[in-house]
């Protein structure tokens, strides 16, 4: 999404780093979306 979001189809879930983690080896899961920086992502 043009927010950085990555979303599940037809529902409010979004690719999340578990527990707003930064370091290498961080899960990251489906969780409802909620703006957070921890669910917004950029292409390298």
């Amino acid at each position: 999404n043009s927010d950085g979001t990555i979303t599940a189809v037809g529902s409010n879930k979004c690719l999340d780093a578990y527990n707003a983690g930064t370091a290498n080896g961080t899960k990251a899961i489906i969780w409802t979306c909620n703006g957070q920086a921890n669910q917004r992502w950029t292409r390298a």
